[in-house]
């Protein structure tokens, strides 16, 4: 809404409460949150603000581009390298054409032994296999920049369009991560009021499908789109 109001560079720094987070050991009910959003970028742009936000964190506060985490010592100069979600799930022998059909992929995941089924929403399906396989791998050495994520993954994210040959079945959303863990999430804002609205619909009725808790559609914030949002990219960076 800011966006629309004709702000071009927006951030905060405050508490966030989520108590129905999974059962990761890295997510507290509380935390501290870096939250920005830029008029005219995308997520590109945000990318590099963001690795070069934690390149400069660490030469302030350690004295040199290194972090140590659990044993790993981590280089975070930039440019950090981009990996697409595609690419993720084919080094772990889930080819493209069984990622993007739903019935290949759960059989697929059924047969690396995770209990789900065509029942099961596209994000268990997802996350059996990248929680268990990939994402424990990633940024090891040096931080990873995962990009362009499923459209039924990223609802506030614009759609890629054709980037990198993949097409609208995939949307400008990224995560970094390091020594495994994940830094933020991030997305070019999505500023198609129709599209806005007919995503959070679908997003509404898998989770009455699923039985979880209904959230309404904000209007107000579709009216807001309706008014007209600048191309706009943003992030979520946990500061903890």
């Amino acid at each position: 809404k800011l966006l629309v109001s004709g702000y071009e560079k927006i951030f905060q720094i405050c508490k966030s409460f989520r108590n129905k987070e999974t059962d990761s050991q890295f997510h507290n009910p509380e935390f501290t949150l870096l939250e920005w959003y830029r008029g005219f970028a995308d997520y590109e742009a945000i990318m590099e603000d963001t690795e070069k936000l934690v390149e400069f964190l660490a030469e302030k506060i350690r004295g040199r581009k290194e972090i140590l985490w659990e044993g790993h010592s981590v280089d975070v100069t930039t440019p950090w390298p981009r990996v697409t979600v595609v690419e993720l799930f084919e080094q772990v022998g889930i080819e493209r054409d069984v990622f993007e059909d739903f019935e290949k992929f759960v059989k697929a995941a059924q047969v690396k032994g995770y209990d789900v089924g065509v029942e099961s929403s596209y994000e268990d399906v997802f996350f059996s296999i990248f929680l268990n396989e990939i994402e424990p791998n990633l940024g090891m050495d040096k931080p990873v920049i995962v990009k362009d994520y499923p459209v039924e993954m990223a609802a506030l994210a614009k759609r890629c369009e054709g980037e990198n040959g993949l097409g609208e079945r995939y949307a400008q959303r990224f995560e970094a991560y390091i020594a495994g863990v994940e830094l933020c999430n991030a997305f070019t804002e999505l500023n198609d009021p129709i599209e806005q609205k007919e995503r959070l619909e679908m997003e509404r009725k898998e989770r009455q499908k699923l039985g979880k808790r209904d959230y309404p559609v904000d209007q107000s914030f579709i009216r807001a789109l309706e008014l007209g949002m600048p191309p706009s990219g943003g992030n979520a960076l946990g500061v903890d």
